[in-house]
């Protein structure tokens, strides 16, 4: 759906004209889920209904994407809402009021689907990062998680955890106070709440969460630091970057190799701030060939094992990094383990989504795929697959 990525979250402001029936709970902000058809997508949205016309909710993403002012009717329970995207494109959105839950039809330009809103009071009113911008950062809760509070674009601070992977709407209840529901923009009904807690100057220190459950956990905030480095590789010099918790405490180091797609330190930036955030020293860097680093691409796995093996020597000769070791992703499970294989201090290894076959093997039968795709006879790919596990023993056998 990348013609509608201005849509990727949906900001939609209701007004409502003091002739309509009374609103009663219909009143304050609303949030959910867009669900269109035939590949749509799924759409955050977010309304506030106010039964005074002049009345506007000044959301920082409202500004920010600049939508025009919106028609709207509503009265017993029933909203209807049509406007258009500061591109033109027109958006309709039909539903009526059951049990706290609005849910309906919605179109978006030629996609259609269902939509469905729940309750956030007040707390849409006060989504504005920019008032508690200090809360950003980590928070390492003494249950064992990590998690991360950090502001998007569209307006709104979300916490993740890193151990889950779970992503949640930071809803305000007050100063220094939040909730998030079950699931990211979806407020009702809350599953847990952030007290954020401060030193006596005012700087954010830790936070308690409490669960739906009355469980509480106690989180101590941190930062993360970061700085560029360059180190050696096989016989290239490497550019990087080094990211670690912001204390001196002495920590593993790990090295991180990509995949396929593997250009630029910025690639993992990702899987760089997880790792630090859970107590590694984490160095990414420029694919030989690509951003600062020197040489040419393509090259053998082997020089692209060394090439991070001189990242790990790195990460070794400093003082307050203990234990070195690789992870992998992709087609980094393939070098990782190879560059191990060459270098003994390597102290462990991670890897996510690694190949489940051989460089061998997955070749060999892209290579037949290939073949078929073009329409080649049985004949002619029955003489590939042969010459091509002639070419695999070959190259096993040669010294």
């Amino acid at each position: 759906m990348q013609r509608y990525t201005w849509v990727a979250v949906l900001l939609l402001q209701v007004f409502l004209a003091p002739a309509a029936v009374a609103l009663g709970p219909q009143q304050g902000g609303w949030i959910g889920w867009a669900f269109l058809e035939e590949g749509g997508g799924d759409l955050p949205l977010r309304i506030w209904i106010t039964e005074d016309p002049s009345a506007t909710f000044d959301g920082i993403a409202w500004r920010s994407f600049g939508w025009p002012a919106v028609r709207s009717q509503a009265g017993d329970g029933r909203l209807e809402l049509r406007t258009a995207s500061p591109r033109g494109t027109p958006i309709a959105l039909i539903g009526s009021l059951t049990d706290s839950l609005y849910a309906g039809r919605i179109t978006v330009a030629d996609y259609s689907g269902t939509f469905e809103l729940l309750p956030a009071g007040d707390a849409l009113r006060a989504m504005d990062p920019a008032q508690y911008a200090d809360i950003a950062g980590y928070y390492r809760l003494d249950d064992g998680d990590v998690l991360e509070f950090r502001p998007r674009a569209w307006g709104e601070m979300v916490a993740r955890s890193i151990r889950s992977g779970e992503v949640r709407t930071l809803l305000p209840a007050g100063p220094d106070s939040f909730w998030t529901g079950p699931a990211l923009y979806l407020p009702q009904p809350p599953q847990h709440s952030y007290r954020i807690r401060r030193d006596a100057a005012g700087a954010v220190i830790g936070l308690m969460r409490m669960d739906a459950q009355g469980t509480t956990s106690l989180g101590e905030y941190f930062t993360l630091r970061s700085e560029e480095i360059r180190c050696d590789g096989e016989g290239v010099a490497i550019a990087g970057r080094v990211t670690r918790i912001d204390d001196l405490r002495r920590r593993p180091g790990v090295v991180i190799l990509g995949g396929s797609g593997w250009r630029s330190r910025e690639d993992h930036e990702f899987q760089q701030r997880n790792l630090a955030a859970l107590g590694f020293v984490v160095l990414s860097y420029d694919k030989r060939g690509f951003g600062e680093s020197g040489g040419q691409d393509p090259v053998a796995f082997a020089t692209t094992a060394r090439d991070a093996l001189g990242a790990a020597r790195y990460l070794r000769g400093r003082a307050a990094v203990g234990e070195v070791g690789l992870f992998g992703i992709s087609r980094g499970g393939w070098t990782a383990p190879l560059a191990a294989s060459l270098d003994q201090q390597i102290a462990f290894l991670i890897l996510f989504v690694p190949p489940a076959a051989s460089p061998a093997v997955q070749e060999h039968g892209s290579r037949l795929a290939q073949m078929r795709q073009e329409g080649r006879d049985a004949e002619d790919i029955a003489l590939a697959d042969r010459m091509l596990d002639a070419c695999w023993r070959f190259l096993a056998d040669e010294d």
